[in-house]
Parts: structure tokens; sequence; C-alpha cells
């Protein structure tokens, strides 16, 4: 699937298991705040009627095989969900995703991801303020294992999102020591409270964790010693 980046620049083609991922834990969310079953939730949002026959497109949904659709009107099934079960079509739009998949990103992308970060504490750890900055530097020059370690105080989706955005800026900028704090950071961010169910429905958890385990895996290091650091 062609997505735009953050920046708005060139278009990617999506990793086909975040994709399931991404559209698994959207169904996952709904389904643990409705206590509802896929079948359940089709007739919940079906626009036929009764006894229309049933198209299975929620089992679908459910095994991350069809993207669900949004419509800016506010009229798709994505908008009439969250107005049902609101805090569950973040799922599907949140920078995790993008920040999780293998395709290479640009420094303009990581910036717009720190910059749209909600949490104000978690923000303010890597994005300078306008009495601080007003030119072309904006990033907060922070330790990386004091920045990581911060996060991990925080039991909030915008602390991954934001732990992985370290990670993806360490590799474009080729900071080895915060690659290591961060990708640390973020395997028991993941271990403690996205597997438990805390921040995202747990088999979502587990799932990206063995993603990005994966991904993470042999990153070469040539000139730190991971033995030798903090975490």
């Amino acid at each position: 699937m062609g997505r735009k980046s953050a920046s708005g620049g060139a278009r990617y083609v999506e990793d086909s298991g975040i994709r399931s991922l991404r559209i698994k834990t959207w169904f996952q969310a709904i389904a643990e705040k409705s206590g509802l079953t896929a079948a359940e939730l089709e007739r919940q949002f079906a626009r036929g009627g009764v006894g229309e026959r049933r198209s299975c497109i929620w089992d679908k949904y459910r095994r991350g095989e069809v993207e669900p659709r949004s419509d800016a009107g506010g009229d798709g099934l994505v908008e009439r969900v969250e107005r049902a079960y609101a805090g569950t079509a973040v799922w599907l739009s949140t920078p995790l995703w993008r920040l999780s998949d293998a395709v290479p990103m640009e420094m303009s992308d990581i910036r717009l991801i720190f910059e749209g970060i909600r949490h104000p504490l978690i923000r303010s750890i890597f994005v300078a303020s306008k009495a601080e900055a007003s030119g072309r530097f904006w990033r907060r020059p922070v330790d990386p294992d004091d920045a990581a370690g911060h996060l991990l105080r925080f039991e909030d989706l915008d602390a991954l999102v934001a732990l992985l955005a370290m990670v993806r800026e360490a590799e474009i900028i080729q900071r080895q020591e915060q690659h290591w704090a961060a990708i640390s950071a973020a395997r028991l961010f993941l271990a403690w409270f996205c597997a438990s169910g805390k921040i995202m429905p747990a088999p979502t958890g587990n799932d990206l964790n063995e993603y990005l385990s994966a991904r993470w895996e042999s990153p070469g290091y040539f000139s730190f010693d991971q033995h030798e650091a903090a975490w």
C-alpha cells in the first residue's frame, strides 16, 4: 500500500506485516472496548437491513487483511466506530507503525513526529521551545541514556513513539550510542507495558516486540561496545 511520508514527500510501500498489525490492533482495541465479537460488530455497524446476509468483513479486519474505510467527511467506518468507541481510530494513524517499518525515513519525518507528540512533557524532552530556538535548529541536545531512561517512566503510547523516533533518528545521523540506548529502552517498554496490555492490546504488544526484535538483530555497531554501555 502506498502511504505518504510524514513530511508529505515520496510515497513508500508499507510492509505487509506492519499493515496487518496496524489493522488488527484497531480491531482488537474495538473488541476490548465493546466486548463484542466480529459478527456482533458487523451487525452494529451494518449499513443494510437486519436481514442482510453477513459479509464477514469484520473477520477480515480481525485478521488484518482489509483496511477499514475512512472518510474525511466523517461518514467512513473508522469515523463511525470512533464515535461509538472513542480512542480506537488512533491505532490506524499513530506514527508507531511508520517508525516500526524498515523503510528508510528522512530527518524531516522525524522532526514532524517529535513535534507532533501530544504529551507535552515527552515532547519537551526533544523539541526546543520557541523561546529557545527560532532558527533552523529545533532539537534539544539530550543525553540518549538519560532521555531513554526518562521515557520509561511514562506509561503512555507517546513514550514508545519517542523511543522509536530516537532509534530512527540515530540511524539517520549515524549515532550508535543513541541507537543502542533507545533500542534497549524500547525492548523494556514493550515487555513491561505493551505485552501486558497497558498501552496497547496485548497480542499487538507481543507481535510488535517480535517484529522489532527481528529488525534490530545484529545492528552492525563498529565503534561502540554495547556491553560496556549503561543499559
